[in-house]
């Protein structure tokens, strides 16, 4: 191989070195970026879920709340709606 030759081969490597160097950082770079969204996104779901109990935890204190002031049972129908039913003096209820 001519002594041109070699010098060019030494430059592309260099210029291939460096690229993959560069390409290496801004990867990492991406990855740092993925990975803080991950965390912020986690810690929102963490918080959402946190706040999902809190509200149903109120929905059913008050669900039975509601049920205590009248003295009747609370329920719920077969569509998901909340209900109170009066006590029966006999019977199911009862």
């Amino acid at each position: 191989m001519t002594p041109r030759l070699c010098n060019l081969k030494r430059r592309l490597e260099r210029w291939e070195l460096e690229h993959l160097r560069q390409h290496a950082a801004d990867l990492a770079e991406r990855l740092e970026a993925a990975e803080k969204r991950a965390t912020e996104a986690e810690a929102r779901a963490t918080h959402a879920e946190y706040t999902c109990d809190f509200w149903h935890d109120q929905a059913v204190d008050a669900h039975h709340a509601a049920a205590d002031a009248v003295g009747g049972l609370h329920g719920i129908t077969m569509d998901g709606q909340l209900v109170v039913v009066p006590r029966a003096v006999e019977g199911l209820h009862a």
